[in-house]
């Protein structure tokens, strides 16, 4: 074509993969839960003024930007994929939920790339800036003892919670949620779940009625009474099995609700936990423990310390 027709078509090609390819990127290292507002954002951005500014979807040209669109969007899939098949550290899971192989002792992730570094959402971030709002009352009330009636601070019998939630935290237990609440259970002299039982095992005990009045438990309605426990000090734990789960999923997860200022988002307790072949957290909402479709499945029980 001597007069170059195909050009524009070319460069509205390029444009179109250009983006479809970081679309992947970006989406591929996002922090917060989809929801539906996400895919308006998206086809704004894709598909919005100014796109149709450059390329009126009348011509040629926006048809040749959609086919680029789709090609750059899953030619990353396709490029990620042969990239994970050469790979001896990684397989199709990682495609599926993001597993992969354990870093040698001699190895390490440069930078800040030790995690995928992901968009954190709104949510999220509301969330992390009321844990430490939290964590710094708490803080302040063991700075400054004078303060403390003006101030939040635990019980000396809820802090004794705190305490062997702190004295469990390890390497081993914060990466296995069961492991950890087995080790605060022992601290406080309570080895009531079994010693090879997993979170689904422990979350099954705990949703029992004849368990929990054999070895001493109360079953909690929900986390507003669960945190009422934990500021009295008692040894409160909240469990979901795998097949409670929304969606469904091979693996329980347990947790040790600690006593806290408040309840998040007027509902939820806060509490410590490990988790499995990654890193839990301490004194943080449940909320961050268990996925919004599924917190409000969790089972809580107490019982003294």
């Amino acid at each position: 074509m001597n007069d170059l027709t195909w050009l524009p078509l070319a460069g509205a090609f390029g444009f179109g993969a250009l983006i479809g390819w970081y679309v992947y990127y970006v989406n591929r290292y996002r922090r917060g839960e989809i929801q539906l507002s996400d895919v308006t954002t998206l086809v704004g951005v894709i598909g919005g003024a100014s796109v149709l500014a450059i390329f009126d979807r009348n011509t040629p040209l926006f048809g040749a930007y959609g086919i680029g669109l789709f090609v750059g969007f899953f030619g990353y899939l396709v490029v990620l994929s042969l990239q994970v098949r050469a790979s001896e550290n990684f397989d199709v899971d990682f495609l599926l939920d993001g597993r992969r192989k354990k870093l040698a002792d001699d190895q390490m992730i440069p930078g800040d790339f030790q995690q995928p570094v992901r968009t954190e959402s709104m949510s999220a971030r509301v969330a992390r800036l009321e844990t430490q709002m939290v964590n710094q009352i708490s803080d302040q009330a063991l700075r400054r003892p004078e303060a403390a009636e003006a101030v939040w601070a635990p019980t000396p019998a809820a802090q004794k919670v705190i305490d062997a939630c702190n004295d469990a935290w390890n390497d081993e237990t914060k990466a296995d949620c069961n492991k950890y609440v087995k080790a605060v259970a022992s601290a406080l002299a309570h080895p009531d779940f079994g010693a090879g039982e997993n979170a689904n095992a422990i979350a099954a005990d705990l949703a029992d009625t004849n368990w929990l009045s054999t070895n001493g438990w109360t079953s909690l309605t929900d986390g507003v009474a669960a945190k009422a426990a934990a500021d009295k000090g008692l040894f409160v734990v909240g469990a979901i099995s795998g097949g409670n789960y929304v969606p469904p999923a091979g693996n329980g997860h347990v947790v040790v609700v600690v006593s806290s200022a408040a309840l998040h988002k007027g509902k939820y307790p806060f509490a410590c936990w490990g988790k499995l072949d990654s890193v839990g957290e301490q004194n943080a909402p449940v909320t961050h423990a268990y996925n919004a479709a599924s917190v409000d499945k969790v089972v809580y029980a107490s019982r003294g310390v």
